[in-house]
């Protein structure tokens, strides 16, 4: 490639000239004097300083300082935490051996707990050998029979030569307290008990019966005989100390007279009494008509008591045999009376207004109409 030169510049190797053009006077550069440097002049300026050939540069070695004692540090050991295993979520059961890791203290206190579970298990099969088993091998049926209270079943059999209530005709229940076993009518009873009796008898006395049968009505009218004559008022109570009404005691004489239709037309609050003399003990009683009953259907029911034989059975000791039913008066009241074959008895019964009275003794019925 040819050399371009601007108008009015020229170029050499060492001093290149810049021409402005324009006629002016080139500007000429100076160009410095550079010298190398190499490894042969630098030895050269050495040795003429006074120095040698040159050398390798060797580091002089320090001398080895003591290491100070090395201190060994004990870093414990990191325990992780013991974490009890969880039971399997499908099934409510504990793991094979138990919980790992549990304290000591809780097998020692079930280790007790069995114990004495163990204990009060063995105590209390001992005491049911002791009173249930033992006495069953040991008991003596051969042995006195216990005469206590009779059972409760005993108490309502009535005695068979007595006459039977006919279930039709018992009386309906007013209370359920010391009645009868169930299954068998109630005992209606007497909440407040009011004698009939206008002036007191001469001797009051109370019966409890634990069993309300013919019997047991008359071994309470029993007494002993005196010369004087003594009207007594009998109160009979049930074995849960309430006054029995009249329904219990006199249908068991007279049952075909005092059916339950009879005996609606009575107040249960009766009034028993019985006649004592030298010659033996006369029971009777006395009630009051119901105050809605009418007087003359009371009399027509009353008057079927001479049909038959029954009332009889009031009587503590045999009368004998009936003779025939008479019209009579007690204290100046028309009456009814059969004689019997032992001489002075006679049944009698008779109205004092709105009040029946009925009497073994003619004498315990004049006594007892005395007192209204």
């Amino acid at each position: 490639m040819a050399d371009f030169q601007f108008q009015g510049q020229q170029w050499s190797d060492k001093n290149p000239v810049l021409g402005t053009g324009e006629g002016e006077v080139p500007l000429a550069k100076q160009m410095p004097d550079v010298n190398m440097r190499t490894m042969a002049s630098d030895v050269s300026s050495i040795k003429e300083m006074g120095g040698g050939d040159p050398r390798p540069y060797a580091p002089k070695e320090m001398p080895a300082s003591p290491m100070p004692a090395r201190k060994e540090v004990v870093v414990p050991p990191i325990i992780p935490p013991v974490v009890p295993p969880q039971p399997d979520a499908a099934s409510p059961m504990m793991p094979e051996g138990g919980i790992q890791g549990a304290p000591e203290k809780k097998k020692s206190n079930s280790g007790i707990f069995v114990g004495v579970a163990v204990f009060v298990t063995l105590i209390g099969l001992a005491a049911v050998v002791y009173f249930f088993v033992l006495p069953m091998f040991l008991s003596d049926n051969s042995g006195p029979v216990d005469e206590g209270t009779p059972p409760a079943q005993e108490q309502v059999v009535p005695p068979a030569e007595e006459p039977v209530v006919p279930p039709a005709e018992l009386p309906a229940a007013t209370s359920t307290e010391g009645g009868p076993e169930a299954g068998l009518p109630k005992m209606p009873v007497v909440e407040v008990h009011a004698s009939l009796f206008a002036t007191p008898a001469d001797l009051s006395a109370e019966a409890t019966l634990g069993e309300v049968t013919v019997d047991a009505v008359k071994k309470a009218f029993e007494a002993s005989l005196v010369e004087v004559p003594v009207l007594r008022e009998m109160v009979f109570k049930g074995s849960d100390g309430k006054v029995l009404a009249f329904e219990n005691i006199v249908p068991l004489f007279v049952p075909g007279t005092f059916s339950s239709t009879t005996s609606a037309l009575f107040s249960s609050d009766a009034t028993f009494f019985s006649y004592t003399d030298s010659k033996g003990v006369w029971p009777g009683f006395a009630l009051k008509l119901a105050s809605d009953a009418d007087l003359a259907a009371a009399k027509t029911a009353i008057q079927t008591m001479e049909m038959n034989n029954e009332f009889a059975s009031l009587f503590l000791t045999s009368p004998g045999t009936p003779t025939t039913w008479k019209d009579g008066k007690v204290n100046d009241a028309a009456a009814r009376y059969i004689p019997f074959s032992v001489q002075g008895v006679a049944f009698n019964y008779a109205w004092f207004d709105r009040t029946l009275v009925v009497s073994t003794s003619y004498a315990g019925a004049q006594a007892a109409a005395k007192k209204f």
